[in-house]
């Protein structure tokens, strides 16, 4: 549980701001070539296509990052999309929004893979940081 709250006016800052410019992403006549590559890859993973998307930084200590990386093999950061395109296993329907869970991988300059799943992202998006307890806010829906 988090005790820390956010008003629904600093979770609106969040999105409202763009971030910064990010150079991954694949263009959409790529799609189709990437989620074969997927599903070859990681068959026990699904599959989601996305756009106008962001790679989102979770700004932690050296030794949260730590702890993160060595003891869960994870990277402080997750996907936030705003457009859901296509999900291999029906949890998204087109048009919908999305949060992952945290990085295992960024692989090709377009797959992020979770635990769960293997994310294409598609087009140009942005990267941003956010504080651990807003993150975890965001993600457990405490805040709205």
């Amino acid at each position: 549980m988090i005790d820390q709250t956010f008003t629904i006016e600093e979770i609106a800052r969040f999105y409202r701001e763009v971030g910064e410019p990010c150079d991954l992403g694949c263009g959409e006549s790529d799609v189709e070539k990437w989620i074969n590559f997927c599903t070859g890859k990681y068959p026990y993973k699904g599959v989601c296509t996305v756009k106008k998307w962001a790679v989102i930084e979770c700004r932690c200590s050296e030794n949260e990052v730590l702890i993160i990386k060595e003891k869960l093999g994870l990277q402080p950061f997750v996907l936030n999309a705003n457009h859901v395109m296509w999900d291999s296993q029906g949890r998204w329907r087109e048009g919908n929004f999305c949060c992952s869970f945290f990085l295992i991988e960024l692989e090709e300059s377009c797959l992020f893979i979770t635990k769960n799943t293997c994310y294409i992202l598609v087009g140009n998006g942005h990267r941003k940081s956010i504080s651990p307890t807003m993150l975890l806010a965001i993600m457990e829906g405490l805040s709205f």
